[in-house]
């Protein structure tokens, strides 16, 4: 689990995941690391709200 610097880390996962050796560019349109950050913080709320209705 990843507790330091999250924001920091989590930009650059982004940023790696949209470079030319990475398959994001097989995706269509022109998918950037923005998008990517704004799909993993989506999802962590997704996810951080089926935990807190499940643990009711």
């Amino acid at each position: 689990m990843i507790t330091i610097d999250i924001e920091k880390k989590m930009h650059q996962v982004t940023t790696e995941s949209c470079s030319e050796n990475d398959t994001i560019k097989n995706m269509p349109g022109n998918v950037q690391p923005q998008d990517v950050y704004a799909a993993l913080i989506a999802a962590n709320q997704y996810g951080e709200n089926y935990l807190s209705r499940k643990n009711k």
